[in-house]
C-alpha cells in the first residue's frame, strides 16, 4: 500500500508492506517505508529512501538524473539487520519506450 503526496518541488511517499528476502532461505518481513524525492531541477532529482521492518533497517540516497528516453542514478545504499551489515554505492540506467 502507497500513499502519495507531490508538488512542484517534493515529492513523499508513504508505504506499508512485506519485504521479502530469499536465497537459501525465504523471509517474509512486514515493512514501512517513507520515500523523499527533492527536485532540483527539469531532470535532476534527490532521493532518499528509507524502510524499516522487524529488525531489518535499509536506507538508499541517491542523485537522479532523467530526461524523456533515459535516466541516470547513482547513490548509497546500506541495509543491516541484528547480526550482518551490507553497503556500498550504486549506479543504474535506464532506457524509456
Amino acid at each position: 500500500m502507497l500513499y502519495r503526496m507531490s508538488g512542484s518541488r517534493a515529492e513523499i511517499d508513504i508505504g506499508l508492506g512485506q519485504t521479502v528476502i530469499s536465497g537459501a532461505q525465504r523471509t517474509e518481513i512486514g515493512a514501512v517505508s517513507l520515500r523523499g524525492r527533492f527536485m532540483f531541477g527539469e531532470a535532476v532529482s534527490m532521493d532518499i529512501l528509507p524502510t524499516w521492518g522487524s529488525g531489518l533497517d535499509d536506507c538508499e540516497l541517491a542523485l537522479h538524473w532523467g530526461r524523456q528516453f533515459g535516466s541516470l542514478k547513482i547513490g548509497y545504499r546500506r541495509l543491516s539487520s541484528p547480526s550482518a551489515a551490507l553497503g556500498g554505492p550504486f549506479a543504474g540506467f535506464a532506457l524509456y519506450f
